[in-house]
């Protein structure tokens, strides 16, 4: 058997066509078209224009399918943190610019997982309060019974070294910027 006559092929791989669940191109196009929408409205002194279907559509989508990662997916409350998103969109909707930027898919995303972010934060500093509202109280039934789970004081120690942590960060790059002033 000749090796040099045998054509040695490499199986082709096949490729799906890549299923997104938002066209960033018509998300853009969507988006351009909706711009120039409100300046011909400014112009005319008419009233702004409602947001088209498509983009909104396309922004509680983003909100969803970000809520199910699984930096965001366990926790409770996660809907409010989806409405703190789509509300949050909406209030920088006007600051995307598509002449700057073409990827409305990553600015919006970045939006909403900051939105996401300081929601968990709002929800920490609640639940630190409350465990430290129950710390003082005599009612001993209201602790968790399930060892599993971080107990009050755990919680509340873990969160005021959080705090003090940021803290002194802060006075430590307040001192760096009055040293670089001098």
């Amino acid at each position: 058997m000749n090796l040099k006559s045998q054509q040695i092929t490499t199986p082709t791989r096949l490729t799906k066509p890549r299923n997104h669940y938002i066209n960033n191109k018509k998300f853009l196009e969507a988006f351009i078209k909706y711009q120039n929408d409100i300046k011909e409205c400014q112009e005319n002194n008419l009233k702004v224009p409602p947001i088209p279907n498509y983009i909104g559509e396309c922004i509680l989508l983003l909100a969803n399918k970000l809520a199910q990662k699984s930096n965001f997916c366990n926790y409770p409350f996660k809907e409010e943190m989806v409405s703190d998103g789509i509300e949050n969109v909406f209030l920088y909707l006007h600051s995307f610019n598509p002449e700057k930027y073409d990827n409305p898919f990553a600015y919006f995303t970045e939006i909403i997982k900051n939105a996401f972010i300081r929601r968990i934060q709002k929800e920490r500093k609640q639940t630190y309060i409350i465990h430290k509202i129950t710390e003082f109280q005599t009612y001993s039934n209201l602790r968790s019974e399930n060892p599993s789970e971080m107990n009050d004081d755990d919680f509340v120690e873990t969160y005021e070294n959080m705090l003090s942590e940021k803290r002194r960060k802060a006075k430590e790059r307040q001192n760096e910027k009055k040293m670089q002033e001098c």
